[in-house]
């Protein structure tokens, strides 16, 4: 094969850039690098006509603004999520934005026609907020966003608006006002919000190795604000104040439970590939009574995991130089187990697993979950995944049909990053049915095995949620016209994890027949 036909196969299989930069700033290891190219490693010595400065420097720079194109699509995510918690935080501040969000319709109001409610504007607002600001800096996507919310309205004259993201914040306070009967202040309020430049303090240049993303085949799921009622309500609650349980850190009901999501897919497989989860009221100031929010983002492409919060293993070396416990994955089965299977807590406590649930789960579920795990009841199906991700939780647990693509798609991506996952529940409870069951838990950690059997033992292969339909994954790429919310329905009800070994655990024991003894899976 000719040094050309070479080049121009590495060029195909996306190394020819790494290789390249490899000649000018790594030449000394050009041995090593070959041999994993599968290259005799004579060829660098005849490669004197690649050895072209002005080629190299140039396939180092189109490999930089790769990697530049990928922190920038995450940093407009994460912008967009802020500027949704600030809407969302300022239609509690403000008085005039609160005093709709909490009112009522009595009487002949409730006849009237009037747009659905002032909550479902602040969804729908912020929903088109996200799209607007990710489609301006990714127009190529623009068709593909996707949400919960239909953005037609009608107001008490009968005027249809579309509401939607001007150029400026006077024209977009126009509309508004148009949809809230003239309420000028309320419409200004808002507008300001909407158009308020966000600026972040992170950097996301950590994403130096990060492989090029298929920017313009993603498409995006936005929830805009999950737990509506917990945000209308208001109010924080959690676990038990003050116990020592390792689910005391959970907050199962209020402010605290309302997320923003914001999910990228690649529209061909479906795959959750970037995923924001913004929490707006994650810390209470105890004097003002103000809120400040945080959020959480990861990125699972490929082989390459990426997230901002710390994997299981980065928190075990942690720990380890901290010299201080953490609760295990592997918890304890009730009434025995060995030392290995049983779990501690921060501290050195002894501990069970946690599982989170609806408020919707049948009493025959809970009673079978509590004869091993501990359940805890949480508000909002993003905040109980989140729950999963930050460790607070081992699994969140759903059988209803209850939840939406929306609902799972920008968390999915964040659990994936960890090393987790969400699967349909209907699909991986039978798999024992299938012609390949779930597989024993301790092949999982198996080295190589899992690439070899992925159809047995890849978990969320086999069982994880999917974020596209047929329509997006044909060949013309064209978006779905179809807007039925049933058709997006995770009608399996689902299982969130962060370790695939706990999700085995938990299904072994939902499938356990009813008094049976438990034992590890």
């Amino acid at each position: 094969m000719s040094i050309f036909s070479i080049t121009k196969c590495m060029w195909g299989k996306d190394s020819c850039l790494w290789f390249r930069a490899a000649i000018i700033d790594q030449y000394g290891s050009w041995r090593k690098q070959l041999t994993t190219l599968r290259l005799r490693p004579w060829f660098p010595i005849e490669c004197g006509v690649l050895d072209d400065r002005r080629t190299c420097k140039a396939s180092i720079c189109r490999k930089s603004q790769t990697k530049a194109e990928m922190a920038h699509f995450l940093k407009v995510l994460v912008s967009a999520s802020e500027k949704s918690a600030n809407i969302a935080r300022a239609c509690r501040y403000e008085e005039d934005l609160f005093q709709l969000l909490i009112q009522e319709k009595k009487g002949d109001e409730m006849n009237r026609r009037f747009f659905q409610d002032f909550k479902t504007l602040a969804d729908v607002l912020i929903q088109e907020t996200v799209r607007h600001d990710i489609g301006k800096e990714f127009p190529e996507i623009a068709e593909f966003i996707k949400g919960e919310e239909n953005n037609t309205f009608t107001n008490t004259l009968g005027e249809s608006i579309t509401v939607e993201v001007k150029e400026c914040s006077g024209d977009t306070s126009s509309m508004l006002c148009k949809v809230l009967d003239g309420n000028e202040n309320a419409a200004n309020l808002l507008a300001a919000e909407v158009h308020r430049e966000i600026h972040l303090e992170e950097d996301f240049s950590r994403l130096s190795d990060c492989p090029q993303l298929p920017i313009n085949q993603l498409g995006i799921w936005i929830d805009p604000i999950d737990s509506t009622a917990e945000y209308i309500s208001g109010g924080c609650t959690n676990v038990t104040e003050g116990s020592e349980s390792p689910a005391s850190s959970i907050h199962q009901s209020g402010l605290p439970c309302v997320t923003v999501l914001i999910g990228a897919f690649h529209r061909q497989t479906g795959t959750p590939i970037v995923g924001v989860v913004n929490r707006p009221f994650s810390l209470e100031d105890s004097t003002s009574g103000m809120w400040t929010g945080r959020y959480y983002w990861g990125i699972s492409y490929e082989d390459y995991r990426m997230s901002s919060i710390l994997s299981d293993q980065e928190e075990v070396e942690k720990g380890s130089a901290q010299g201080g416990g953490m609760r295990m994955v592997e918890l304890s089965v009730e009434g025995g187990g060995s030392a290995e299977e049983k779990g501690t807590s921060r501290g050195g406590m002894q501990s069970r697993g946690v599982v989170v649930i609806s408020r919707s789960e049948s009493e025959a579920l809970r009673r079978r979950l509590a004869t091993r795990y501990t359940v805890v009841e949480v508000a909002g199906a993003g905040h109980k995944q989140l729950c999963v991700a930050l460790g607070e939780a081992d699994a969140y647990l759903l059988t209803r049909p209850t939840t939406f693509r929306w609902d799972a798609c920008g968390p999915h991506a964040l659990l994936s990053a960890l090393g987790g996952g969400v699967v349909d529940f209907r699909r991986v409870a039978t798999a024992a049915a299938d012609s390949c069951p779930l597989p024993p838990s301790h092949l999982l950690e198996c080295p190589g095995l899992k690439e070899a059997l992925p159809f047995m033992l890849d978990l969320e292969l086999r069982f994880g949620l999917r974020y596209n339909d047929e329509d997006e994954s044909n060949a013309d790429g064209e978006s779905s016209t179809t807007s039925s919310p049933a058709k997006w329905c995770n009608s399996g009800g689902v299982i969130a994890y962060r370790s695939p070994r706990f999700l085995l655990q938990l299904v072994g024991t939902i499938r356990q027949p009813a008094g049976a003894i438990t034992s590890p899976v």
